[in-house]
């Protein structure tokens, strides 16, 4: 008995406190608990590309955005004055150009060129009819220089007229092309500001989440 006697302690233990499982060979995992910061594996620091009040945050720090979402609205009332600046710059061109195709219109129309031809082909006639008389010796030769002198001075009239009024309308469709590249211009500058109003919203340049 006191050779074979069981000498070992034992304890009782309920089932639901233990775990149970097979033993086998393999990687042994153990778990230690440490303080750290978690980090982003890419960051993007935002800059206002123009300058301004913030207006209004549109997302708060935390919040998941899609690329192209506006974060920030600024404000800067330099650059709305310029915008408005250039559509009144831009209204007045267009308003020019306007009143040069009308006037024109009005110089092709002109009374002074009706009257002047009116008295030109009266002239005319008179001196082809004093031509015919003074061949028939119907007149005198005096009244048939002094209606030849009217006639060539009157047809000179007509021809300086119509040299001024090309000359004139040269002039208009040089004024016409400048005022249309510089209507183009301001357009183009127009955009190019108005572009630049967009700029005042800070906007995400790929989905993410907002830091601080």
């Amino acid at each position: 008995y006191l050779f074979f006697r069981d000498t070992s302690s034992s304890m009782t233990v309920e089932k639901n406190r233990i775990t149970i499982a097979t033993i086998k060979e393999g990687e042994f995992n153990d778990y230690i608990r440490v303080i750290g910061q978690v980090l982003p594996n890419r960051m993007i620091y935002l800059d206002a590309i123009e300058g301004g009040r913030v207006e209004e945050r549109l997302f708060e720090e935390g919040a998941m955005v899609k690329k192209g979402d506006a974060i920030l609205r600024l404000s800067n009332p330099l650059l709305n004055i310029g915008i408005m600046q250039s559509e009144a710059d831009l209204a007045y061109q267009e308003n020019e150009l306007r009143n040069t195709r009308i006037s024109m219109e009005q110089e092709r129309l002109a009374q002074e060129r009706i009257g002047i031809h009116k008295e030109f082909l009266t002239k005319k006639r008179r001196y082809e009819q004093y031509r015919r008389l003074l061949e028939e010796q119907l007149i005198a030769r005096e009244d048939y220089r002094l209606a030849t002198e009217e006639y060539e001075a009157a047809r000179e009239q007509l021809l300086i007229l119509d040299e001024r009024i090309r000359q004139d309308s040269l002039f208009r469709l040089t004024q016409i092309a400048s005022l249309d590249e510089n209507i183009l211009n301001m357009k183009r500058s127009l955009t190019l500001v108005r572009e630049r109003l967009e700029n005042l919203k800070v906007k995400a340049p790929i989905d993410g989440q907002v830091g601080n």
